[in-house]
């Protein structure tokens, strides 16, 4: 006991022992580790606690779960999920912000699983998975989505180019992410306002034909670009997470974009990638109140 004590003020100060007289700890993890080291139940065990170097390993792990308990004891100051109720109330009408996410033959379920809790989060028209993407009841990319899957529309589509020619249909402007010669870098100058649904113009009342939207005048320039393609209704294209996004999908984006890198790799990993993109058309699109994203505005 007097091991672990020591091991316990040296490595996490000296309020470290205040849940041994704390009856909201009583029953805890926190209290039964400790327990459990002080009275072995074995010989194994006693040998175990006996090993040099055991006392600090225990509490570590002592504690990391008294701040589990302490989080989970103050809920309401480290958890701002709103309630089920009023998620679903919110996923009753038209999405907030007009962006669906088209994940082009991703392998990791586990990127799969934060794209849906980016899109629940920040309250996305929907992600459609295509080719080899995992998609729900996958169990990998459900404990990833932390919840947040079932609240996300979501279709499959055996390729991602028809999920292309499907937001095109509907007048989506299509982004694709990727470091490809000629991509434009997502953090070029807005040089306008910001847009606002119902006021998109893309130069046609007519769904775009393939290959994209018209390039605009010769002078154009990759801000003025991002601008008029950035606009809602949108879909944006994610990629594998080695081969990137199919080169005909490039073909046919009204915009690639990428962002830009100072390391030696050139990329990041394709969940991190899509969570800076999406927050940045939200911040173009004026969404992003003041440290959060605006609830249901």
């Amino acid at each position: 006991r007097a091991r672990l004590e020591a091991a316990l003020l040296r490595g996490h100060g000296p309020d470290a022992l205040d849940f041994l007289h704390d009856p909201a700890f009583k029953g805890s993890a926190a209290l039964r580790t400790f327990n459990s080291y002080v009275y072995p139940r074995s010989e194994g065990a006693l040998a175990a606690s006996n090993k040099p170097s055991r006392a600090a390993v225990i509490a570590d792990q002592i504690a990391f779960k008294c701040r589990e308990h302490r989080a989970g004891l103050a809920a309401w100051l480290r958890n701002h999920d709103r309630a089920l109720a009023e998620a679903q109330a919110a996923r009753a009408g038209a999405p907030l912000h007009d962006i669906i996410l088209i994940l082009d033959n991703l392998r990791s379920a586990e990127n799969v699983g934060n794209l849906f809790r980016l899109a629940e989060c920040t309250g996305l028209a929907g992600v459609v998975t295509a080719g080899i993407t995992p998609a729900p009841p996958n169990a990998r990319l459900l404990k990833t989505a932390t919840g947040t899957a079932e609240f996300v529309p979501h279709r499959h589509f055996a390729s991602a180019l028809q999920a292309v020619a499907e937001q095109r249909a509907r007048g989506a402007g299509v982004v694709a992410a990727e470091t490809a010669q000629g991509s434009v870098s997502l953090f070029e100058p807005a040089p306008m306002p910001p847009p606002t649904a119902g006021s998109v113009d893309r130069g046609s009342s007519a769904p775009p034909p393939p290959g994209g939207l018209p390039l605009g005048g010769a002078g154009e320039s990759p801000a003025q670009r991002l601008e008029r393609v950035m606009q809602p209704p949108l879909a944006i294209v994610l990629g594998n997470e080695v081969a990137g996004v199919d080169v005909r999908i490039l073909e046919e984006a009204d915009l690639v974009v990428h962002l830009p890198t100072f390391g030696v790799k050139n990329s990041l990993n394709v969940a991190t990638a899509g969570s800076a993109l999406v927050y940045e058309v939200l911040r173009r699109w004026a969404k992003l109140g003041g440290g959060e994203v605006s609830r249901r505005d």
